[in-house]
C-alpha cells in the first residue's frame, strides 16, 4: 500500500464508515480533497484549501475528547447513583465515626445491620460489611404519610464494607439518586434546592466519618 492509498483509506475510515463515536458523515462541503498539488518529495496530494483540511482535524479531535470527557464523567458521577469513598479505618471504625458523625448533625440513626455477623449465625463467611440507616424524622415522616411505600427506600443508607484486596470503602446513594430516582419512584414532590442542600450533608457527614487524626 502506497501513502497516497494509506491516506485515501484513512480519510474514507474517518468520514464515511460508522464510528465508536456515532459520526456517520460529514457534510459533503468539508469532503473535498483538492489534488491540484503535491509534495514533490512523498507524492502526496495537497489540498488546495487548507482549511478544510484543518477544519477536518478539529472535527475529528473534537469529537474525540466530547467521547472521552463523557465516558469520564459517566465514571465520576457516581455507579449508577452510589459514590464510594476509601477509608483509612477499618469497617467497624468507619461505621462508628459515621454514627458519630450523624448524631452530632442532629440527625438520627435507625439501624445498624451487621452482615457479616448474621453470616456467622449460619456457618458462612462474609467479609465484613455493615449498613447504616439515618437520616431526620421531621423531614421524612410528611413524604410518608403521602405515600407509605416510601418506607420502602427510606430512610436514607450508607454500607461500609471491606473488598478483596482489604480496602475499607464507605458508600452511599447521591443525593441526585435520592431524589430523582428514589422519590420520583413514589411520586413524591420536592423543591429542587433540597438536591443541593443534601448533597452537602452527605459530603460533610463522610468527610468527618473519614477524616485522618
Amino acid at each position: 500500500m502506497n501513502v497516497s492509498t494509506l491516506k485515501s483509506d484513512t480519510h474514507h475510515w474517518l468520514f464515511h464508515r460508522p464510528s465508536l463515536f456515532f459520526v456517520q458523515k460529514i457534510p459533503s462541503g468539508l469532503e473535498r480533497v483538492a489534488t491540484a498539488k503535491t509534495i514533490p518529495s512523498l507524492g502526496i496530494p495537497m489540498e488546495e484549501n487548507q482549511m478544510e483540511k484543518k477544519l477536518q482535524v478539529a472535527i475529528s479531535l473534537a469529537i474525540f475528547l466530547m467521547v472521552v470527557f463523557s465516558l469520564t464523567a459517566i465514571a465520576l458521577s457516581g455507579e449508577h447513583g452510589i459514590n464510594r469513598v476509601l477509608s483509612p479505618y477499618s469497617v467497624e471504625t468507619t461505621a462508628d465515626r459515621f454514627e458519630t458523625a450523624v448524631r452530632e448533625k442532629g440527625l438520627k440513626v435507625f439501624s445498624r445491620y451487621d452482615h457479616a455477623g448474621a453470616a456467622t449465625e449460619f456457618d458462612l463467611e462474609l467479609r465484613p460489611i455493615i449498613t447504616l440507616a439515618f437520616g431526620n424524622p421531621k423531614y421524612g415522616t410528611p413524604f410518608m404519610a403521602i405515600e407509605p411505600t416510601a418506607g420502602i427506600d427510606f430512610p436514607p443508607k450508607a454500607v461500609v464494607y471491606e473488598d478483596n484486596e482489604g480496602k475499607v470503602w464507605l458508600a452511599y446513594n447521591t443525593a441526585d439518586y435520592l431524589y430523582n430516582t428514589i422519590f420520583k419512584r413514589h411520586k413524591l414532590q420536592f423543591p429542587e434546592e433540597h438536591i443541593t442542600f443534601f448533597e452537602g450533608v452527605l459530603e460533610d457527614l463522610v468527610a468527618k466519618a473519614i477524616a485522618e487524626e
